[in-house]
């Protein structure tokens, strides 16, 4: 597969997703998922 769905797991209905990206590593071919999150 060349694509991955990663994902986030709350019960927090509250929290929502401000930001995601998801950057490019020099030694990898794995990707990092960063997310920042909100609470409403």
């Amino acid at each position: 597969p060349n694509r991955q769905l990663d994902h986030i797991l709350t019960d927090d209905r509250r929290l929502r997703c401000a930001a995601v990206q998801a950057d490019l590593m020099p030694i990898s071919d794995h990707r990092p998922l960063v997310v920042d999150l909100q609470r409403v």
